[in-house]
């Protein structure tokens, strides 16, 4: 009578079944779980690698790109592994890629001017064009600080405490002061009347007195300095007079401090000398009437 009770139970609750169908699912569940799992290793793993690399770089570089990087990574593993889920639990996901091609590509039409200042600001950071903190000159027009630089607009604050906001797109030239060393270079004209010999004697005292007032401010290299304030020469005959070049190498932080110093040095030290520095004259010739002007 028992035997007969379980066969008919059997028969209609169909436990044979039931138990493939609990071992399938059982299976595929732990399927998913080690596929889960094996994702969260291979961020970890990861992640530890792109800390090695970034711990190499400096500044705002190693913040901004290693954390996109760590994000990129991390949502792309996640996303196959979720996918490679969906799959295992018996859902079609080729439907799901259709889909997701479809919206990509209807973003991409809809934001190309987004996309493409993520992707400038994106080589911006990769190749250091420039970081936070950095005085630099964008297209020719803007002068001024960086303070913010994210992936898709740039900030800067010129001297006069205005703030640009430039979507990173529309970055095509950038001049940045603060890339290991500079040169200053500053011209004086002086008149053809006076002593070539004595000027130049003036101006080779100017470079002594500047790189003995400001010694820490030049680029030394082993010790030596690597261009020491100098007179390059007379680098131009022009028609108000003869011109004269001073350069030197100087720190990116020093730079404009020792453009003013060389100036403010060359204005005084030849007015000291009484050597006259050209500027655009008119002498009249003539007498009554007859008077000739000439420039």
């Amino acid at each position: 009578m028992l035997t007969k009770i379980l066969v008919f139970i059997q028969g209609k609750l169909n436990l044979d079944r039931m138990a493939a169908i609990a071992a399938d699912w059982s299976w595929q569940i732990l399927v998913v779980a080690l596929i889960l799992l094996g994702a969260w290793i291979v961020v970890r793993l990861i992640n530890q690698g792109l800390n090695r690399i970034t711990g190499l770089w400096q500044g705002e570089r190693k913040q901004t790109l290693g954390t996109l990087l760590r994000s990129i990574c991390k949502y792309t593993v996640y996303g196959i592994a979720v996918l490679l889920a969906l799959e295992q639990l018996g859902i079609d996901i080729k439907a799901i890629l259709a889909g997701i091609g479809i919206v990509g590509l209807a973003i991409g039409f809809g934001a190309q001017s987004l996309v493409k200042d993520v992707i400038s600001g994106f080589f911006i950071i990769v190749e250091d064009q420039f970081n936070v903190g950095d005085y630099v000159n964008i297209n020719g027009q803007m002068v001024g600080t960086i303070e913010e630089l994210g992936f898709r607009t740039t900030t800067l604050r010129e001297w006069s405490m205005k703030k640009y906001y430039i979507p990173n797109g529309h970055i095509q030239t950038v001049l940045n002061y603060n890339r290991e060393k500079l040169r200053n270079i500053e011209t004086v004209t002086v008149h053809y009347e006076e002593d070539i010999d004595k000027v130049r004697k003036v101006l080779n005292d100017i470079c002594a007195e500047l790189l003995h007032l400001y010694p820490e401010h030049f680029i030394q290299q082993n010790g030596q300095f690597e261009e020491p304030p100098q007179i390059y020469g007379i680098s131009n005959i022009e028609q108000m007079g003869v011109q004269f070049t001073l350069v030197a190498l100087s720190r990116p932080d020093s730079y404009f401090l020792m453009g003013r110093e060389m100036r403010r040095l060359i204005v005084e030290r030849l007015k000291e000398y009484d050597i006259r520095i050209a500027y655009p004259t008119r002498v009249l010739k003539g007498s009554g009437r007859d008077v000739d002007e000439v420039v």
